[in-house]
């Protein structure tokens, strides 16, 4: 999955990318943020140039994509709050 940290401060704050365009649509978003902080941005399967999700795709609660997204967090070093 396409996921691009940059360096900041903490808390992180992380940007999802939806509707057909990646996570370099929020770099007007992240250019204006004052306080510096780290940023993620995240493309879900099937946006952006990531791939879709192998078939058979059935719809997902969105539990099921917070879940996957606190991998991935967890996967770059970015743990979440005690």
């Amino acid at each position: 999955m396409p996921i691009a940290v940059a360096p900041g401060k903490d808390p992180p704050v992380v940007f999802v990318s939806q509707m057909d365009t990646d996570g370099a649509s929020w770099r007007s978003v992240i250019d204006r943020l004052a306080s510096g902080p780290v940023t993620v941005t995240y493309d879900r399967p099937g946006i952006g140039d990531c791939p879709p999700r192998p078939a058979p795709n059935p719809a997902l609660p969105y539990s099921a994509f917070a879940a996957e997204l606190v991998e991935v967090l967890v996967g770059c070093g970015l743990a979440g709050p005690d």
